[in-house]
C-alpha cells in the first residue's frame, strides 16, 4: 500500500493517463489511490449506485456539503446544482445501449445553468467499470468552465471582428468593382496592376475571415454537420472544374480519374467540397509551372478514396509532423506563397475525422506530394445537436 502512494505521488501532476491506467489495473487499492489525485473522483458501488468513498478534491468540489457517502449515483450531481429535469441517462454507469463488452472508460458531457448562482456550467465524466472482479466504479469529475467559457469569448470576439470586417470589405469590392465598369478602358498599365493587386488582397482577406469563422465553429461545437445524400464524384468534378482557370494560368494540366458507379453518401458535401477544393488548390499552388495534378477517385473496401499527386516543392521530412497543426506554415511554402493562411489542412483534418475519414500525405523536396483523403461509404451519422460524428475514424 505504502508503495502504491508514494509511486502516486510522483505522478499525479505528470502522468494522469498513467494514474487513470493504475486505477484501472489495481481495483482493490482504488480507495488509497484517489486520495493522491487532485482531481474530483467518486467510488460508487455497481449494484447500489450508492458513493462509497470521495476523495478531497470531490469534497470540494462539491463545496463541502454533509457526509456524501450512501447518496446514489448520479443523484449526486443536485448537490452541484444541476437542474432538476436533466437528462441523466448519459451518466448511468451503463447505458442502455452499451454493447455487451464496453470499454473500459468513457466520457461523458454535461452543460447546465448552476441553479445558484445561474453561471454556465462544463462538466466531463471519465466513467471508469470495474476490473478483476471488483465491483466499484470510478468517477473522474473534470470541471472544463473556465477554459470553455475563456474559449468561447474568444470565438465571440473572433466572430463579430470578422462580421464587422466583412461589412466594409464587400463596399471597397463594390466600389472598386463598380470603377472598373465605367473606367478601366481609361486606365494606364499601372493603375490597372494597382487595382488588380488591391482586389487580390480584398479576396485573401475574405478567405482568412471565412477560415477563422470556420475554425472558431469547430472549436466552439456550434459547427453543425448537415448530411445529406451526395454524388461525391460529381462534387468533386464541380470542385475540378472550379479550379480550372488557375491552373491553366500556369500551364498546370489537371488529370483526373474517377471509378464507375461510385455510390452516393449520406454526408455534408459543404464541409467535403471544402476538403476537395482545399487540397485541388493546394497542388495547383506549389506545383511548377507546365506540370500536372493528377486527382484519382476510387472505392476501396468500405471507404471512398481522393488521392491528389503534385510534382512541386514538397514537404522537408523534419516539418512534415506539423503540417496539419493550426496556422503552421514551412518556410519554403511561405517563400513559394507568402499570403496563406495556415488553416487549409488544419481544417480539412478536422473535418475528415468529424465525417468519420481520414487524411494523410507523403512528399519528397523537389519532386513533390500526395496527399489521401478517405470516406466511409456506411456516411455519417450525427448526434442529436448535429455537432459530433458517432462514426469512428480509421486508425491509419
Amino acid at each position: 500500500m505504502r508503495i502504491v502512494a508514494q509511486g502516486f505521488m510522483l505522478i499525479k501532476k505528470k502522468c494522469y493517463d498513467a494514474a487513470m491506467e493504475l486505477m484501472l489495473t489495481l481495483p482493490d487499492e482504488l480507495d488509497a489511490i484517489v486520495q493522491y489525485i487532485d482531481r474530483p473522483i467518486l467510488l460508487v458501488n455497481a449494484g447500489s449506485t450508492e458513493v462509497t468513498s470521495i476523495n478531497q478534491a470531490g469534497i470540494n468540489f462539491f463545496k463541502l456539503k454533509p457526509d456524501l457517502v450512501g447518496i446514489s449515483w448520479p443523484g449526486i450531481l443536485a448537490l452541484a446544482n444541476v437542474p432538476a429535469d436533466t437528462d441523466m441517462s448519459p451518466f448511468w454507469l451503463i447505458k442502455k445501449d452499451s454493447p455487451p463488452q464496453a470499454e473500459d472508460q468513457r466520457t461523458e458531457k454535461l452543460t447546465y445553468i448552476d441553479q445558484e448562482d445561474s453561471t454556465e456550467r462544463y462538466l466531463e465524466f471519465q466513467i471508469i467499470k470495474p476490473r478483476g472482479g471488483s465491483d466499484t466504479w470510478a468517477i473522474v469529475i473534470v470541471d472544463k468552465t473556465d477554459i470553455e467559457s475563456a474559449m468561447r469569448s474568444r470565438s465571440d470576439f473572433v466572430t463579430m471582428a470578422s462580421h464587422e470586417l466583412r461589412t466594409p470589405l464587400t463596399g471597397i469590392k463594390w466600389g472598386i468593382g463598380l470603377f472598373l465598369k465605367r473606367y478601366e478602358s481609361q486606365l494606364n498599365p499601372e493603375q490597372s496592376h494597382i487595382l488588380a493587386n488591391v482586389v487580390q488582397s480584398i479576396g485573401r482577406m475574405n478567405d482568412l475571415i471565412a477560415a477563422l469563422l470556420q475554425l472558431s465553429r469547430i472549436e466552439t461545437g456550434s459547427l453543425q454537420l448537415k448530411p445529406h445524400s451526395v454524388e461525391v464524384h460529381k462534387l468533386l468534378q464541380e470542385v475540378v472544374q472550379a479550379q480550372t482557370v488557375q491552373a491553366q494560368r500556369r500551364n498546370i494540366t489537371l488529370i483526373t480519374s474517377f471509378h464507375q458507379n461510385l455510390p452516393e453518401i449520406f454526408l455534408d458535401g459543404t464541409l467535403i467540397g471544402y476538403v476537395f477544393e482545399n487540397l485541388i488548390a493546394n497542388a495547383i499552388k506549389y506545383s511548377r509551372d507546365n506540370s500536372d495534378v493528377t486527382i484519382f477517385l476510387s472505392k476501396l473496401q468500405d471507404v471512398l478514396l481522393l488521392q491528389v499527386t503534385d510534382s512541386g516543392i514538397g514537404i522537408p521530412r523534419d516539418h512534415q509532423k506539423m503540417i496539419f497543426e493550426k496556422f503552421y506554415r514551412d518556410q519554403s511554402a511561405i517563400q513559394h506563397d507568402p499570403d496563406g493562411t495556415g488553416l487549409g489542412l488544419h481544417l480539412c483534418r478536422i473535418i475528415a475525422h468529424r465525417s468519420g475519414g481520414n487524411i494523410w500525405f507523403e512528399s519528397e523536396v523537389g519532386k513533390g506530394s500526395t496527399f489521401w483523403f478517405t470516406l466511409p461509404l456506411k456516411g455519417v451519422t450525427v448526434a442529436t445537436n448535429g455537432t459530433e460524428s458517432e462514426v469512428s475514424s480509421p486508425s491509419h
